[in-house]
């Protein structure tokens, strides 16, 4: 309670008139400090009841809107102030958010945008991270800031929200009667540090909540089954993928220890397993098959640590299932695909991307002389002739940038000697088609590539012989179309291969028909055309081999006589036809100019011997005529000259 000093009596005892005036006074002034002391007692209770409110609020709300107005409300109340907001940054600390707004007996008159006036005192607050008021905002510079038509301010309290030592909000204060006072700067710093405080769990519980969610998705999500267990091994916890991969609900086996319902032999190794590792103070880790409930069973691979309380005992197990039976089958058939690869004669090779031998088959190593073990983690260009190197090299390159490669290579065995090898390369790609090595295979074709040396002089002189040839050749293919014309049967058709090959047979016959009418020329082409796939398809007419002639028109329009004989023959792609033609037509004129000049020859002798006979036959009659007429002049006997002159018209008849 508050007591006058002697000083003070003194100085009222000097202003007042007399005794009764100074005693009222001091009874006065003693009555209104005991008024004050009751009213500052009662103020600290509110105090007091106002923190406590706002430390109960923390612990009461589980939303910090709802906390902070608690809070704000309490502020507002122990200090007096009309009007306030609270501003909190956001997350990423950037820009602010306005939580709350009272704009106190006007709220019809305050801008949502309310914080704007206190812009520079905000920046102000941020650097010294002190509560900060002005008694005099209304004659102040900030009120430049202040949005047209805001409420007018007199006052203004800002406190800074500091949960660890970085301002990341305010609770704003303002037009308070009387003005602010440094007790107001402690109530409402101590009310800005719960504040403070329930924004810093606020967040930590966002989070948590957010770590857990994220957790909890990952779970659900995960490709594998995870479960977890009791000290005891028994099952407290499985995920979705765990139920998919064992055939079982986490309601099927609650409270059950894990392992028990696999065979006995598989749980004895289960269990070993987990006692080994743990002695050994690493992660359990095994593969095995599991039997489902079903009665099926799957290749599991399984992990599992140890879970530990505070003083080290085992608390629990947390473990992972996998399905790998996938795998397993892979692992199988690419054990198989390797015995596959190692009984294939041929070369079988397998590099990564920079050309290293990876894989080196039997086939290889017959091939070249060269076990695995020398030839795996070499270069591939280290089987080149060192004049071939830098082209190997560009091959590695092209496969890189085409994806495979398919040619004939010189190469070199263990023992020096060089072959032709034909090689097969493409890249491997993974499941995203990202490419990761090559694969080849190759084989030895020195003596095919030999022979296919002899093949091509063979066909070089063949060719020669048939473009030098004066006979006319044509080969058909199994389907009846041209696919050898040679200069000869050029000249003597007027086609030039130019013009046939790829046509079917029977469409040149018809070009070069002698048949001028339309219709029997048609009829003439599909009875070529029956008779020559008939052949082709049975290899047998009994034209084959047969000399044939026949008139065909040229393509100048003149008619030729040709010769041709047609004969089969067999190859590896089917039957084709050969004919080998000869035009005759010069000797067909020359055998009709001789039989012309031998028939005509033939009608002189016939008309020589007729006018030898016809000589002789007048001969007699003429000569017994001139006798007969000798002796007609010579005789004068009427009976002689009548029998003369009848012997004379018979002869006469005669001739």
């Amino acid at each position: 309670m508050l007591k006058l000093t002697e000083e003070q009596k003194q100085l009222i005892r000097t202003c007042a008139r007399d005794g009764p005036a100074y005693d009222a006074l001091i009874r006065l002034f003693d009555q209104l400090c005991e008024t004050n002391a009751a009213e500052q007692e009662r103020q600290r209770g509110q105090e007091n009841e106002s923190l406590l409110a706002a430390a109960h609020a923390i612990l009461q709300y589980r939303e910090f809107e709802d906390i902070v107005r608690s809070i704000f409300t309490s502020a507002k109340r122990l200090t007096g102030a009309a009007a306030g907001f609270v501003l909190v940054m956001n997350d990423a600390g950037n820009a602010p958010d306005l939580l709350l707004v009272d704009g106190g007996e006007l709220p019809d008159r305050v801008d949502p945008t309310l914080p704007i006036w206190i812009s520079g005192l905000r920046d102000h607050i941020y650097n010294s991270k002190h509560v900060l008021y002005d008694n005099h905002f209304a004659e102040s510079e900030w009120t430049r800031h202040l949005p047209s038509g805001q409420p007018s301010l007199e006052n203004v309290l800002l406190a800074p929200l500091l949960p660890e030592d970085n301002v990341v909000g305010l609770i704003g204060l303002s037009n308070k009667r009387g003005g602010f006072s440094e007790n107001d700067v402690r109530l409402v710093g101590a009310l800005a540090e719960l504040a403070a405080v329930a924004l810093r769990n606020h967040r930590l519980l966002q989070a948590l909540q957010q770590s857990e969610n994220r957790l909890r998705t990952l779970i659900d999500l995960a490709p594998v089954g995870i479960f977890e267990t009791d000290a005891q091994g028994h099952y407290s916890f499985v995920n979705q993928q765990w139920s998919e991969i064992s055939g079982t609900s986490f309601s099927d086996i609650a409270g059950a220890q894990w392992g028990k319902a696999q065979p006995e032999a598989v749980q004895a190794m289960l269990y070993q397993a987990w006692d080994t590792s743990q002695s050994e103070k690493r992660p359990f880790e095994v593969e095995f098959q599991m039997r489902k409930l079903d009665g099926s069973s799957i290749w599991i691979q399984a992990r599992m640590i140890a879970l530990h309380d505070p003083s080290g005992k085992i608390a629990g197990q947390l473990g992972i299932l996998n399905d790998i039976s996938r795998y397993k089958q892979a692992e199988d058939r690419l054990r198989f695909l390797a015995q596959l690869l190692n009984s294939v004669k041929e070369s079988v090779i397998a590099t990564d991307l920079a050309g290293i031998i990876s894989y080196w088959g039997n086939g290889a190593e017959k091939t070249y002389g060269y076990p695995a073990s020398e030839a795996i983690g070499r270069h591939i260009t280290f089987l080149a002739p060192p004049d071939q190197v830098e082209a190997e090299h560009e091959i590695l390159r092209h496969i890189i940038k085409y994806g495979a490669w398919q040619g004939q290579t010189e190469q070199v065995r263990k023992d020096g000697t060089r072959f032709w090898s034909d090689t097969f390369v493409s890249l491997v790609t993974d499941n995203r088609d990202l490419p990761w090595g090559m694969v080849g295979i190759s084989r030895d074709i020195t003596s095919q590539r030999l022979a296919r040396l002899q093949l091509q002089e063979n066909e070089q002189k063949f060719r020669a012989f048939v473009e030098q040839s004066i006979d006319g050749i044509v080969l058909i293919n199994s389907e009846g179309r041209i696919v050898e014309w040679n200069y000869a049967q050029t000249v003597m058709i007027g086609f030039s291969a130019d013009d046939v090959l790829g046509e079917y047979i029977w469409v040149v016959q018809e070009q070069a028909s002698t048949i001028d009418d339309p219709e029997e020329r048609q009829r003439e082409t599909e009875f070529s055309q029956d008779m020559i796939l008939e052949t082709l398809r049975g290899g047998k007419s009994p034209w084959l081999g047969q000399l044939v002639e026949q008139k065909m028109r040229h393509r100048d329009g003149s008619a030729r006589v040709m010769q041709s004989v047609v004969f089969p023959i067999d190859t590896p792609h089917g039957l084709i036809l050969g004919s080998i033609s000869r035009d005759i037509t010069t000797t067909r004129q020359m055998e009709q100019q001789v039989r012309t000049f031998e028939m005509e020859k033939e009608r002189m002798q016939i008309l020589s011997d007729f006018v030898t006979n016809a000589s002789h036959e007048f001969r007699t009659p003429l000569t017994i005529i001139q006798t007969l007429q000798h002796l007609l002049n010579r005789v004068d006997d009427p009976e002689k000259r009548a029998k003369y002159t009848h012997n004379t018209l018979r002869q006469i008849r005669r001739i």
